[in-house]
């Protein structure tokens, strides 16, 4: 799970063949499923737009070269994940893509 705020969070499930997304907040809920053939890999960017102002993007890349943005957070006056945590959910989300795929 990826969390920025109490209301707001996305829940990814690796699946044999698939992963899930589920974008979370208040009164609203979207489900993204994505066959592992179709994926490059999962992009989750953090960028420090200004000293209060942090901007997280989890983007979804496929392999016809499209990406696609799933949330983008904006968190004020802290960093909410550090780049030891981003970098593990990377290796484990695109390993789980590159090893679990069908070629």
């Amino acid at each position: 799970m990826i969390a920025c705020t109490s209301n707001k969070n996305v829940y990814i499930t690796l699946n044999p063949n698939s992963i899930s997304l589920i974008k979370k907040a208040s009164c609203y809920r979207k489900t993204f499923v994505y066959n592992l053939e179709d994926l490059e890999r999962i992009d989750f960017i953090y960028q420090r737009e200004s000293n209060d102002k942090n901007n997280y993007f989890l983007n979804v890349v496929r392999k016809n070269g499209n990406t696609e943005n799933i949330c983008h957070y904006i968190c004020y006056s802290r960093i909410l994940f550090t780049s030891n945590e981003i970098d593990y959910f990377l290796y484990k989300v695109n390993n789980h893509i590159q090893t679990k795929r069908r070629v």
